[in-house]
């Protein structure tokens, strides 16, 4: 048997700085390691590799952090992790979870304070969101509808989380490790440090304001859809309706039947592209394949369009019926207005 557990002997002893971890089975993973204390908190590992028939002059690489009050290693690699994993003194963690549960801390905080002083952030940047371009708008727009349509919101769009994590970690130099230090000393002193940082600087409350007047709008348009006056909307509830009743069917293809004027066509179509043109709020679904020529000459035969963009696309509104093996999925009735020419092609594979 090798000494696995021995090395978090070695960590923990606050009087030993040098270590010779020997593999009995793997000869070649037997290390040199050297703890160096930086801080009364931190000490910093390092190993190098020992081979007892040769003497050279290695360096020594850096292994990780040693937390000697709670016991804990930090973003040590992937050997010393192999080492330790049975450890029941020594735990394996990294900074970087360290920064989550920090970002969760100022979240909480931050979401907080944009709820207390929406008017006044709303203020502060009421000017640059309103000289914002449609573009800016249509986006904001084009997320409720996909929301929307994928069953996400129902009757209010929630204030987004608010952590500007890449400012923060950049203005206290997380990089340089310090701020975790600090951090396991004091959570609660640097939490409110860096949120009260966050609350004065200039362009962070931009942000805030600019988050808050975008939640109004998105809430002030989906208002709009939800009263859908003189029907302006009905293709957002179509397109829900419809993904609502395939989206959790485990298929490859479904069976789609769609209606023109009476005249019927009952064609196999993949459901992933039907999924995303219903989640991309598009209006009609087409594909590129020889199998779906069938579709398109339907189309050519019998429906209206008034030029070539996407006259080629079978319209949602004109589904009557969607069924995977005996289960009907989704079914509308339909009025016939010309014909009661009905053409049936289930077989085609799409």
């Amino acid at each position: 048997m090798f000494n696995k557990m021995a090395l978090d002997d070695f960590l923990i002893n606050e009087y030993i700085n040098h270590y010779l971890y020997i593999n009995e089975q793997y000869s070649y993973e037997s290390k040199y390691f050297y703890k160096e204390q930086y801080n009364d908190r931190f000490y910093l590992l390092y190993s190098k590799r020992y081979d007892p028939n040769r003497m050279d002059d290695r360096e020594y690489n850096f292994e990780g952090y040693y937390d000697c009050i709670d016991k804990v290693l930090y973003n040590c690699k992937y050997d010393v992790d192999r080492i330790l994993r049975e450890s029941k003194i020594v735990k394996i963690s990294f900074f970087g979870e360290l920064s989550n549960k920090m970002e969760n801390d100022i979240e909480k905080i931050m979401n907080d304070y944009c709820i207390e002083n929406k008017d006044v952030l709303r203020k502060e940047s009421k000017d640059e969101f309103d000289n914002q371009s449609e573009y800016y708008f249509d986006g904001y727009k084009d997320n409720v509808n996909r929301r929307f349509v994928a069953n996400e919101i129902e009757n209010y769009v929630d204030l987004p989380s608010f952590s500007a994590r890449n400012k923060y970690e950049d203005e206290f130099k997380t990089r340089d490790k310090l701020i975790y230090n600090d951090y396991l000393n004091d959570s609660v002193d640097v939490i409110l440090k860096i949120t009260k940082w966050m609350q004065n600087d200039e362009k962070i409350r931009k942000e805030m304001g600019m988050a808050i007047l975008k939640n109004d709008y998105q809430n002030d348009y989906l208002k709009e859809i939800l009263e859908n006056k003189d029907n302006k909307y009905d293709g957002l509830y179509l397109n829900r309706k419809i993904l609502s009743s395939i989206k959790d069917i485990e298929a490859v293809n479904l069976n789609i039947t769609i209606n023109y004027y009476g005249n019927t066509l009952t064609f196999k179509y993949p459901k992933n592209t039907l999924v995303n043109d219903l989640e991309r709020c598009e209006k009609n679904s087409d594909m590129y394949a020889k199998s779906y020529d069938i579709v398109k000459d339907f189309l050519e035969k019998y429906k209206e369009s008034s030029g070539n963009w996407r006259n080629h696309s079978f319209d949602f509104e004109k589904i009557s019926s969607i069924t995977y093996g005996k289960n009907v999925l989704y079914e509308v009735e339909i009025i016939n207005e010309k014909t009661n020419e009905e053409i049936e092609m289930e077989e085609i594979e799409i």
